[in-house]
């Protein structure tokens, strides 16, 4: 019995090991992204960024001069938006005379959209400081704004847009992330769910638990290096999907329209109410949050994300932001982990990116052999030790009592 016992262990550890052999193998020897398209795929540029923005003059100077830096910036044109009521216009003064005195030096084009709200609307969505940070309907309310600056403006409407919060901080490659993302959603649109997809984030968390993005867990799988040429292509439905900086297409701008600017928008703000349309069935969310309607709404499309981030968090005076408090970004290890611990030094281009999907099946097969074979392993040192000591006990104790019957039947005798 113990011998088909340490047989099976042995044969489904071998079996693992194999697979995972062979998982990491094929992912060696997996194309790069170029030799999956055709030329004229890979020559998408997306050059036109939105940068929500409120009253963090810091943090937005700092977001325009990191893309001043990268490769291919002077062909970028940058639409900073800001929602403001009327009796807050000296902000929005601010926030001109920074571009204006920027423009020069950066060498991008930067434009600033400011819209103006009611002076006594009632807003009623989250916000841990509405003065600071802005609120939940603010932040769609000021994205959209800048959407139609880019989509509905003067002159030829580009495919994609990026669209970045003002605190972020990003890889030198990541223009040639959207690029290639935007050329691989291209070349899915006419693919049915799952495998088309919808959306690209420069980072995202994975909801089966946070093991990405510099936190090492314990099991093996978790220390395999990340690849900073690896992507993701995954449900939307498994992930926290970021908005430090995405990409977003003229599809998902117009579902936008219809759904938050001429209805979602209208409604009261609270917890209890009903959700939008959009959003009905989603367990976890309330009207007004952007990033929960984007996980939702493409919910049954994929995305993609890159293995090694391309955007994290500034955490200029202790960082936060408009759901975060203040300080959470340095002070709590989930608050580290939200705002991004990694960010990629490697310059890959558009064209060298590849499907980590096999990678990631082998470093999950690691972990599942981890998780077994210890505690079978330990179970059968258990088993055995019991049935040594249980043996020993049997055979001292059978000793005595067999010398005492003897003794005994001698005495008879």
């Amino acid at each position: 019995m113990r011998a088909v016992v340490w047989t099976a262990i042995a044969i489904s550890a071998l079996v693992q090991i194999m697979s995972t052999e062979r998982l990491f193998s094929l992912d060696a020897g997996e194309a790069a992204f170029t030799a999956l398209l055709p030329a004229a795929e890979l020559l998408k540029h997306c050059r036109s960024v939105v940068i929500m923005h409120h009253k963090r003059l810091p943090e937005l100077e700092a977001t325009l001069r990191r893309l001043a830096e990268l490769p291919g910036a002077p062909r970028l044109v940058v639409t900073v938006t800001q929602s403001l009521r009327p009796s807050e216009a000296i902000a929005a003064n601010a926030t001109g005379a920074l571009l204006q005195s920027l423009a020069p030096a950066l060498g991008m084009s930067l434009r600033h959209r400011p819209s103006t709200l009611p002076e006594h609307e009632v807003d009623g969505s989250y916000s841990v400081d509405a003065q600071r940070y802005g609120t939940k309907r603010n932040s769609f309310r000021n994205m959209l704004r800048g959407l139609h600056e880019v989509f509905d403006g003067d002159g030829a409407a580009p495919a994609y847009a990026i669209i970045m919060e003002d605190d972020v901080e990003v890889s030198e490659d990541a223009l040639d992330f959207f690029d290639f993302s935007a050329s691989l959603i291209d070349a899915t649109r006419a693919l049915p769910p799952p495998d088309r997809i919808a959306l690209a984030s420069t980072f995202c968390i994975p909801r089966r638990g946070h093991v990405d993005y510099g936190y090492k867990g314990w099991l093996p799988g978790d220390w395999a290096a990340l690849r900073s040429d690896r992507y993701r292509r995954w449900a939307l439905r498994d992930v926290t999907f970021k908005t430090f900086a995405w990409l977003a297409s003229r599809k998902v701008y117009e579902a936008m329209v219809r759904d938050v600017e001429k209805s979602m928008l209208h409604m009261p703000a609270g917890s209890a109410l009903p959700l939008h349309a959009s959003l009905q069935g989603c367990p976890y969310c309330e009207n007004f949050c952007y990033d929960h309607y984007l996980e939702w709404r493409w919910r049954n499309e994929s995305f993609v994300c890159p293995e090694v981030p391309r955007a994290r968090q500034y955490v200029i005076g202790g960082g936060g932001g408009m759901t975060e408090q203040p300080g959470a970004a340095t002070d709590s290890y989930h608050g580290r982990e939200r705002s991004g611990t990694l960010l990629n030094d490697d310059f890959v281009h558009r064209w060298q990116f590849v499907d980590g999907g096999k990678l990631q099946r082998g470093r999950r097969v690691l972990n599942s052999l981890a998780l077994w074979l210890g505690p079978a392993l330990a179970l059968l040192v258990v088993w055995e030790t019991m049935r040594c000591c249980g043996r020993n006990k049997l055979r001292d104790g059978q000793m005595p009592a067999a010398a005492g019957t003897i003794k005994g039947s001698r005495l008879t005798v």
